[in-house]
């Protein structure tokens, strides 16, 4: 029995040693880790058992088992890593760690064995009669625990086994799990037997090491007879050769060691010349270039193969991109005959801009002559309401025109402060009359307690709701339009604005739907085929609520009407409620009376600006307060004044020549009692981050340009000593404003509406004019001598200085123009500003002298006209000729305006009044007819 007992143990040492082998070989996972620990554990322990069965002495045993021991102690926690790995359960770190912990423990009873009594007790040693060595002992309580923990194991790992067997669908895994189960019942039989002893060998030979070689036997058939180990290697080597694209791997001397089968598809040449292929591929790839083989393409790539830390070759992967390429090329074809049609699409719309723009400039100007004539309330409601729906129109005709902009995604939104009230009644204003045209009921619901003055984009507000209320009158023959406007107040002092336009028409079919925001297309075609429109409206509504944050709400029932609502986000400015739209009072133009709210005849300012123009606003505007202002055109006499007097507020110009604002505030506070004195920048720049720049630099606030004379006097009141000002209350009755001049009134070129905004009152306005007029040719002239030096900067800031003081008196058109230039100047673009110095000057001198004739004040000091020669005659002529040609209204216009400065010969008189009328006619033909006349 002995013997036998000893050729068991040296048969299991040699198969244990073959296994790991075998294991060792296919290492690649982790699965492979724990199966190769539990084998070599199995392996220590084996040894270690058979040097015991050989041992003759106590101190030899003890030894042997000691060293039997390192593997024993880690066999079944091997093996339980490998169950759970094999069975996919994730073990937690912190649980194996705790495990390897016991058995760690285990291990140190074992090597304390004879000197401690917690693992084995009552030890004594001996050799049987066949030959066995015995140990004699009892077991300690940890040795109990440690059995305890053994038959955990094997209950936890059959539970798994067996979950995992029952749940497999692959035959073949069934039976490698299979397998594993009976080396588990093998090794657990055995573990039972060891520890109960239900047989006598139990007692002489310990029977674990028995069930381990059996388990091992097991795990072996599980090996090679059902492939536990191989399947991951064949299914790499099957998608490498089979399913992969071309593979190459070369070695360090440029010889190919392999290639795969499509590799070999692609290059022929493999077989019998490779290095002519690696070096066709070595160049694609250094010259990031696809490589053309018959009708496909394949880009190369390579890849470093290394073995641990030193180089073993490349690797060539060639992908097959053929597909990818075509698409590529058609897309690029695509996109070209895209950028093609919208280039001829951008070229048309630029085309009927002009054409299209030219009649609405017609209808404007013709209302605006009616504006400023008729004294009918009537008419003048009328014309204000055309007013209303032409720059309306005008401003939806831009965006539609210019519609390569919306698809690009270039509108911006542009906040501003505004009243609801003026929005909603506009708006009205110009549905109503369309809605009675068709017999419709228009109403309108309007929230009164909506608040007075709230801040966001009005132009494209208006624009979404115009096109919802044209819309819902275009689409509905009869019944009503309901236009409802409310709002829902916030915490963080904002608000939604809604807007609802319900109709009875004709509805929409679910189907239809998706056909409503898709341009140039309307739904229902056969039913709506008389309904006029591009079908852009819904689509430009659709993306400028997008830009405001906004979605736009559809309901509609076919046949029965429509419903569309959408709500903004807007800040609240002024939160008194704008009140009952229905007592506005839409006719005719109106100015509120102004009355000062507060008057500190006390208090001192010092109003620095390098425009005369802007030193007379600010002088008028708080005129009735009663402050004592004195001015100065420069940043050096500001600092004179300064040096004498003590003010108690300085407006500071920022952009002045020699000497900036900015500048001037530094050198303003090292003057002894300025430290602290109030400064507030006073300025044209309204750029995002203008307020920021400012009160960095040192500025206590910042004002714009115009002056809002609200907006003026409450900050005055901000930082003016609180006991040098009086408050005025609402009895304090405003002094008559004197009449404006009929010839103001009719002038091309001048809004007197925004003037009077800017100015306060007609008498400011008059006085405001007075002093643009009177200053308008020393300040041309200064221009052009300061273009003609070439000092650009200072030009730029004179040029800085007209945009702001037309602006003041309502000269749009040259503000706008000298704003361009500025821009050109600040860019140091010299030949766009000498482009368009010439045409700003001429304007600039023509509306001086004409608002200077409208004063009842005549060039000269004679109040004569001065005479035109012939030449200078004809050369006027000939401009108007070509500006006729093109339909340039605003041009003629500039040109009898420069005409009308001089006084013509009698000769002329009868033609120039023939050719003025027909101007003002905008009748084309007399236009050149009447200069055909003088020309030819």
């Amino acid at each position: 029995m002995y013997s036998i007992i000893l050729i068991i143990q040296y048969v299991s040492i040699v198969g244990l040693f073959v296994e790991s082998w075998v294991i060792f070989e296919k290492w690649n996972n982790k699965l492979h880790s724990y199966l190769f620990f539990y084998c070599t554990a199995n392996l220590i322990n084996n040894v270690g058992y058979l040097m015991q069965l050989k041992a003759t002495t106590e101190e030899a045993y003890i030894t042997a088992m000691q060293v039997g021991y390192i593997g024993r102690v880690f066999i079944p926690f091997g093996l339980l890593l490998f169950s759970a790995e094999l069975c996919g359960v994730k073990m937690p770190r912190i649980i194996k760690v705790a495990l390897a912990l016991i058995h760690i423990f285990t291990f140190a009873q074992i090597l304390l064995i004879g000197k401690s009594d917690f693992y084995y007790k009552d030890i004594s040693f001996s050799i049987n009669e066949d030959g066995f060595p015995i140990l004699a002992h009892k077991n300690s309580l940890w040795h109990h625990v440690y059995d305890a923990i053994l038959i955990a194991y094997v209950i936890y790992g059959l539970v798994l086994l067996f979950v995992t067997m029952f749940r497999a669908k692959n035959k073949a895994v069934k039976k490698r799990v299979l397998m594993v189960i009976i080396a588990m019942f093998s090794m657990s039989a055995f573990l039972i037997i060891h520890i109960f002893k239900p047989i006598q060998i139990a007692n002489v030979f310990d029977m674990t090491s028995f069930g381990y070689i059996v388990a091992t036997v097991f795990l072996l058939i599980a090996i090679f007879r059902y492939d536990l180990l191989g399947t991951e290697q064949l299914a790499k080597a099957y998608i490498i050769d089979k399913l992969s694209e071309g593979i190459i791997a070369a070695d360090d001397r440029g010889s190919v060691a392999y290639f795969n089968k499509p590799a070999e598809t692609i290059f022929p040449k493999l077989g019998t010349d490779a290095p002519e292929v690696l070096n066709e591929l070595s160049g694609a790839i250094e010259s990031e270039q696809p490589i053309h083989i018959g009708d496909r393409i394949y880009t190369p790539k390579t890849h470093r193969l290394y073995s641990g830390s030193s180089s073993s070759g490349t690797v060539y992967v060639l992908q097959d991109n053929t597909e990818l390429y075509k698409h590529a090329k058609e897309l690029e074809e695509m996109t070209e005959r895209a950028k093609a049609a919208n280039e001829a699409k951008s070229v048309f719309l630029s085309s009927m801009s002009h054409e299209i723009r030219t009649p609405i400039n017609a209808v404007l100007g013709m209302d605006e002559m009616i504006l400023r004539e008729s004294t009918e309330p009537g008419i003048i409601s009328y014309a204000e309401d055309i007013k209303s729906a032409g720059n309306t129109l005008l401003s939806l005709i831009n965006d539609i025109l210019d519609f390569s902009k919306i698809e690009e995604g270039k509108m911006d939104i542009f906040p501003e402060n505004y009243e609801p009230g003026e929005t909603i009644t506009d708006l009205v204003n110009m549905i109503k009359g369309r809605a009675e045209e068709k017999g419709l009921r228009f109403e309108v619901a309007a929230d009164s307690d909506i608040p007075r003055v709230i801040r966001g984009d009005e132009v494209r507000i208006k624009q979404c709701v115009l096109n919802l209320l044209t819309n819902a009158v275009k689409y509905t023959e009869k019944g009503s339009v309901t236009f409802t406007v409310s709002f829902e107040r916030e915490e963080d002092g904002n608000m939604l604005l809604r807007f609802t336009v319900k109709d009875t028409g004709i509805g929409m079919k679910p189907e239809d739907l998706a056909e409503l925001f898709a341009p140039f297309e309307r739904f229902d075609s056969g039913r709506n085929r008389r309904i006029e429109g591009t079908g852009l409206g819904m689509t430009i509504t659709r993306r400028l609520l997008d830009l405001m944050g906004s979605v736009l709400e559809v309901k509609s029932v076919y046949g029965q009407g429509s419903e569309f609502s959408f709500a903004v986000r807007q800040k609240i400015i002024d939160p008194e409620p704008m009140g009952d739209l229905s007592e506005r009072d839409t006719a005719g133009r109106r100015y509120a009376d102004y009355h000062e709210s507060f008057r500190a005849p006390d208090a001192r300012l010092l109003a620095v600006d390098d425009t005369p123009v802007n030193l007379s606003v600010i002088k008028g505007l708080l005129k009735k307060t009663g402050i004592a202002i004195d001015s100065a055109d420069s940043g050096r006499e500001a600092l004179r004044l300064a040096a004498e007097n003590r003010y108690d507020i300085i407006l500071l110009d920022h952009m002045m020549p020699e000497m900036d604002g900015i500048e001037t505030l530094h050198e303003l506070r090292g003057i002894p009692g300025y430290a602290d004195t109030v400064c507030i920048a006073l300025t044209a720049n309204v750029i995002s981050g203008a307020r920021e720049m400012y009160l960095e630099a040192g500025f206590s606030d910042y004002l714009s340009k115009p002056v809002d004379s609200e907006k003026l006097e409450e900050t005055l009141i901000k930082y003016l000593p609180p006991e040098k000002v009086t408050y005025c209350g609402d009895t304090v009755n405003a002094e008559a404003d004197p009449e404006l001049p009929a010839e103001l009134l009719n002038m091309e070129g001048l809004d007197i509406g925004n003037g009077m905004n800017c100015c306060g009152t007609a008498e400011l306005y008059l006085e405001t004019l007075k002093v643009f007029a009177d200053t308008a040719e020393a300040n041309a002239d200064e221009i052009e001598r300061l273009l003609a030096a070439g000092d650009t900067a200072g030009a730029t800031i004179k040029i800085h200085a007209l945009k702001s003081t037309s602006r003041i008196i309502g000269a749009n058109a040259l503000s706008d123009i000298a704003k361009h230039l500025e821009a050109a100047g600040k860019e140091n673009d010299t030949a766009r500003l000498a482009a368009g110095a010439d045409g700003m000057l001429k304007r600039y001198r023509a509306l001086g002298i004409a608002i200077r004739n409208a004063l009842g004040e005549t060039a000269g000091e004679t109040g004569e006209k001065t005479p035109i020669s012939g030449d200078d005659l004809k050369t006027l002529y000939e401009r108007m000729y070509k500006a006729a040609e093109i339909y340039d209204i605003d041009g003629i216009t500039d040109i009898i305006a420069e005409i009308s400065a001089h006084s013509l010969p009698e000769s002329e008189t009868e033609s120039f009044r023939r050719l003025a009328d027909a101007a003002d006619n905008f009748d084309w033909g007399d236009i050149r007819a009447a200069l055909s006349e003088r020309l030819h």
